[in-house]
């Protein structure tokens, strides 16, 4: 069952097409021509998503490769982070968690990725480069891998060491086969490791455990032994060891909330740091450490630290604008002015050649976005403004359909945009909504250029799903849904709010729809986990339940008929299919003939329904009915690995379909019949 703190609803608002406002495309400047229904990836500049994992090639300064593991695979760049391209080749499909390159990379071309997941976990390995992998996951019994490392010596021994959910596993062989090292090790489950640079020597290396803090092995794994001394934080999320280690016997731990540890008797004993209170999650001491003294610390929720005195005193990394949701860190080699650091967030990388004062977005051609929300303008056909709300990376927009995608400078820009939503009278007042989780909402009067949050008298900010009545531009009334099971509602353009829950249960609300006809019926329907759908015939004032024939009572999704007030049709998806009334919610039947998956994430509504009967609905792919839910068949060939979180219909005599996945950023669905001149595609100019 999916986690449904992952879902997003995009809940369709019909309203009629205004002219003015922006000028028609003219039909000979589109560079992308319609086709046999395709679906397109439309990622050009929506780049990032979570970074997992950051490694540098051994020969970094020469060769200026790297490697990110993120929720859809391995990504590539030879250009110190600049531009990236997926090292995917026939690398199954799977999260990483972890990469690790040969010390000798140049001339082995080896690099290992860690992969967490029952299906299309274990470890990869690739000896091109990254051009091609194969698995290697014999003897490898614990699929779900957090941490790798490889010998120092790794050219010649062919040692490494993978951390998973069921403890350490050690393989000789570079990666041929595996045996468990858990001698020991009281907790298996392992977060991090790390290893001395001089483990030829020493043999020696540690491992972050999710409860029982740090354990040290003197012999190559054989045998583990709690090293905890002075260390108060159980849940140990990173690591790091100075380069010296051999003689200065430093490392340091991040735990989760109780901040960062140093160790300078190789673990003996700890202290903690002035960075405390806070979930250090990535970790990285510079290749001159012994000199420098210098590392940066990587706060879950906090953002970036950098300490240049050995971990006493830190301050926060200068000039960032982006996601604080740290997860992994590597510093290039070299001296202050001279060397790159990267931060990998879940807003993509980013890179300071300024040690930290100040840093820039480097994740182009990494389409690893969660798109949890979409919207289109009421004239799409006309403008070609469409807005996409990414996962901890804000609100972006397209003035060209989709063809290419304008980064956000303000609002949401660090939190989880659940919902999107245009004003009815967008073409002249400019306005959409977006509903956070963690942010509350947020307004913008000038088409997504600035946004500001709109929260007085909202009680929670942790929303889920947002509504709009069709007379917004009379009314000025919205509403949201929350994660504790509330719904707030504002008749002044969000300017303020008051909560009208009477009647739902303390569970989360996770659709929300509003009947076309408002403004004379005043029903809005909402969707809640776990507790069916309720109604409101009073404009929110109250609610009762409206179940009868509900078999699922988790909604995920809601869609109601543009001509609800004759048809009184609605859809609902649920974890168990989507099931449809016919009147006004009294009583649902199932509707899922065909589909392939039982589970709905998201539904949307032709505007035609009326007239075409179609529906969508997506989970791993998307379905369409046009026979207004008595069968599906699938919307074109899937070519994503993600799920298909969120949709939105483009108006029009031939409708369109923008995607939004976890993961794989937005796709766009173009019908045969659909002409080429009404895609908006970024065009040549002549002249200035």
């Amino acid at each position: 069952m999916r986690n449904h703190s992952r879902v997003a609803q995009f809940l369709l608002v019909v309203s009629v097409l205004l002219s003015g406002g922006a000028l028609p495309v003219e039909a000979d400047q589109p560079l992308l021509q319609a086709s046999n229904g395709p679906w397109m990836q439309s990622t050009n500049g929506l780049y990032g998503g979570t970074i997992n994992a950051l490694a540098l090639s051994p020969q970094f300064d020469s060769d200026r490769t790297l490697f990110a593991g993120t929720q859809t695979g391995v990504y590539r760049s030879v250009d110190g982070g600049s531009t990236w391209a997926p090292a995917q080749g026939s690398l199954v499909y799977g999260q990483i968690h972890a990469v690790v390159a040969s010390p000798d990379l140049n001339r082995d071309g080896t690099v290992f990725a860690g992969a967490a997941g029952a299906q299309n976990g274990g470890v990869r390995r690739s000896v091109d480069g990254g051009r091609t992998w194969q698995l290697v996951n014999v003897g490898l019994t614990q699929l779900y891998v957090y941490a790798l490392v490889a010998s120092p010596s790794f050219v010649t021994d062919r040692t490494l060491f993978a951390g998973t959910l069921g403890g350490v596993f050690k393989s000789e062989n570079a990666g041929d086969s595996w045996a468990a090292v858990n001698t020991g090790l009281t907790e298996l489950r392992v977060n991090a490791l790390v290893i001395s640079p001089g483990f030829a020597v020493d043999r020696t290396l540690f491992v972050g455990t999710r409860s029982s803090g740090v354990f040290r092995s003197t012999d190559g794994g054989d045998t583990w032994a709690a090293a905890n001394t002075g260390l108060s934080g159980s849940d140990v999320r990173s690591l790091a060891v100075s380069p010296r280690f051999s003689s200065d016997r430093t490392l340091f731990a991040g735990t989760k909330y109780d901040g960062l540890f140093k160790s300078i008797d190789g673990g003996g004993s700890w202290t903690p740091s002035s960075l405390l209170a806070t979930d250090v999650s990535a970790l990285a001491c510079t290749s001159i450490f012994g000199t420098d003294e210098t590392l940066f610390a990587g706060a879950r929720y906090d953002g970036l630290f950098r300490s240049l005195d050995g971990g006493a005193t830190w301050q926060p990394a200068g000039g960032w604008h982006g996601s604080t949701y740290m997860a992994s860190l590597a510093v290039s080699p070299g001296p202050t002015g001279h060397r790159i650091i990267l931060a990998g967030t879940q807003g993509g990388v980013f890179t300071s050649t300024s040690d930290g004062d100040s840093w820039a977005a480097s994740s182009r051609g990494i389409d690893n976005v969660d798109v949890l929300a979409l919207a289109v303008s009421p004239d799409h056909r006309r403008d070609g403004t469409a807005f996409a709300g990414a996962n901890h990376m804000g609100i972006y927009r397209s003035l060209d359909g989709g063809g290419s995608w304008i980064p956000p400078q303000s609002g949401p820009i660090d939190r989880d945009v659940r919902a999107l939503l245009t004003s009815p009278g967008y073409v002249s007042d400019r306005t959409v909504f977006a509903a956070t989780y963690g942010g509350g909402v947020f307004k913008t009067t000038d088409a997504g250029v600035n946004w500001t949050a709109t929260n007085a008298g909202l009680a929670t900010q942790s929303l889920q799903a947002m509504a709009l009545s069709p007379a917004y531009t009379a009314d000025g009334t919205l509403f949201v849904g929350a994660f504790d099971g509330q719904v707030l509602k504002s008749t002044d353009g969000a300017v303020s709010w008051m909560d009208v829950s009477q009647g739902l249960p303390s569970k989360s609300v996770i659709a929300l729809v509003v009947s076309p006809a408002y403004a004379s019926d005043e029903i809005v329907f909402a969707g809640t986990m776990g507790n069916g759908v309720f109604r409101s015939t009073d404009g929110g004032l109250s609610w009762v339940a409206a179940n009868q024939g509900l078999a699922d009572t988790t909604v995920t999704a809601l869609a109601i008929s543009p001509a609800f007030a004759t048809d009184q049709t609605i859809f609902a998806g649920t974890y168990g299919g989507v099931f449809k009334s016919s009147d006004g919610g009294d009583t649902w039947t199932p509707a899922n003939s065909g589909r392939p998956f039982d589970e709905v994430i998201a539904l949307a509504i032709s505007p035609d329904y009326s007239t075409d009967g179609t529906l969508y609905a997506s989970f791993a792919q998307v379905s369409v009915s046009r026979d207004r839910g008595q069968s599906w068949s699938e919307l074109g060939s899937r070519t994503w690995n993600r799920y298909a979180s969120c949709l939105a219909v483009v108006p029009g005599e031939v409708p369109s379909v923008f995607l939004g996945t976890d993961g794989q950023s937005v796709w766009r669905y173009l019908y045969a019949a659909e002409p080429a001149h009404y895609i908006y595609l970024p065009c040549l100019r002549r002249g200035k």
